[in-house]
């Protein structure tokens, strides 16, 4: 049984950079779901878009295209077919009130699903420290937040632990969520055998924001630099770099090279080269609700995953099975870690191939849809043919 029509709607990000919309989409239409596309393209980034407080000006520009874009989504949205079920993608913030407002007039009485992903307060405010919680901002953000999630029939989330927030934070109802994990922006089959040694290649990549930990993977380095084999490269841009390197620098670490991002077209390459990847130790709040896209990238090439041990990455991940866990936030921990593995090159293969075996059941694209639908078959019983 499945929905005939979805129809996506909003300014929702189908970048390659993006996977959230576009795995779910592709999913569902690999299992023969029709999927209506009512969108607008704006310019920002997410980062972006949670930078535009910081600026009037940016404030202005970003509120004149969002202006646009109402017109523009009510104009297409007369023109689509009926569907069984509305999806506003993430980031859907803005436009989840105009679309309520428009079923009142037309498509009366279809569902509307609505993709967190990326709670907005909790990344603006909480995670990134944009805003202060006590401005004026800050409380309207969270006031847009809880409305949105509140008005919605269906709130999905990437974890139970995203979940779990929205309904403390904002009073979501629990029979209104639904989680639905996070997809991959890397499409290639697995890689094959891990590479030979040496050196042991230890990679991170990512946007150098808190929730990651960057520092932790800076101390670990420093500890392991008696062992010239193990050598770590670092590939990103963002907040926290310019933190990261100074440290770095300061402690005299030799045994980490830098690298500015990657495009995703070409992210599998050194991903497939690495012997190891690391994912985030942060301790921020967020840091403990998310199974970051970079573990779903790791998984999707089929290589060994050493992360912090989160509330959100045990929902899918068990240590020393399909990942090796240790405390966040902890460079000594980190560093026993790489040195266990470096040691263990039996271990580090099993955890590889079980990685993608992971992938293959929660992250692909069938499997996304397959969590989409049964969420959607529980909340509205009536829509399943």
């Amino acid at each position: 049984m499945i929905i005939m029509r979805v129809c996506y709607f909003g300014i929702y990000s189908t970048g390659a950079v993006y996977p959230r919309n576009n795995g779910i989409i592709r999913g569902l239409r690999q299992a023969g779901v029709t999927v209506e596309e009512c969108r607008v393209e704006l310019t920002e980034s997410f980062a972006g878009r949670s930078a535009v407080a910081q600026s009037r000006l940016r404030m202005l520009g970003f509120g004149l295209r969002l202006l646009g874009s109402f017109f523009r989504l009510g104009a297409k949205l007369l023109r689509t077919p009926r569907p069984d079920l509305f999806v506003v993608g993430h980031p859907g913030y803005f436009h989840l009130h105009f679309l309520w407002l428009c079923t009142r007039l037309v498509h009366r009485g279809v569902p509307i699903v609505y993709d967190v992903f990326i709670p907005l307060y909790d990344a603006v405010v909480c995670d990134r420290s944009y805003l202060q919680p006590q401005s004026r901002l800050a409380r309207l953000v969270h006031g847009l937040e809880a409305g949105v999630c509140n008005l919605a029939d269906l709130v999905l989330g990437d974890t139970s632990e995203h979940c779990r927030y929205l309904h403390q934070e904002f009073g979501v109802p629990e029979e209104r969520l639904a989680v639905v994990l996070v997809g991959s922006v890397i499409s290639a089959p697995p890689a094959g055998p891990l590479p030979a040694q040496p050196p042991f290649r230890v990679l991170w990549f990512g946007t150098y924001i808190p929730l990651h930990g960057p520092e932790t993977i800076v101390r670990a380095a420093k500890l392991l630099e008696d062992d010239p084999a193990i050598q770590f490269h670092l590939i990103g841009r963002g907040q926290l770099e310019p933190q990261t390197r100074a440290l770095a620098a300061q402690l005299g670490i030799k045994n980490i090279t830098y690298e500015a991002w990657v495009p995703v077209e070409s992210l599998q390459r050194p991903i497939a080269a690495a012997h190891l990847v690391l994912g985030i130790f942060g301790t921020t709040a967020k840091a403990a609700r998310v199974i970051p896209t970079k573990a779903v990238d790791t998984a999707a090439v089929g290589r060994p995953l050493l992360t912090g041990d989160t509330p959100a990455i045990r929902e899918v991940y068990a240590h020393g099975e399909n990942a090796y866990l240790v405390p966040a936030a902890d460079p000594e921990a980190l560093a026993r870690g790489i040195r266990e593995l470096k040691a263990d090159p039996q271990l580090l293969a099993r955890l590889g191939r079980n990685h993608a075996k992971l992938y293959g059941e929660k992250f692909q694209p069938a499997a996304l849809a397959g969590q989409f639908l049964a969420a959607v078959r529980k909340r509205f019983p009536h829509l399943s043919v």
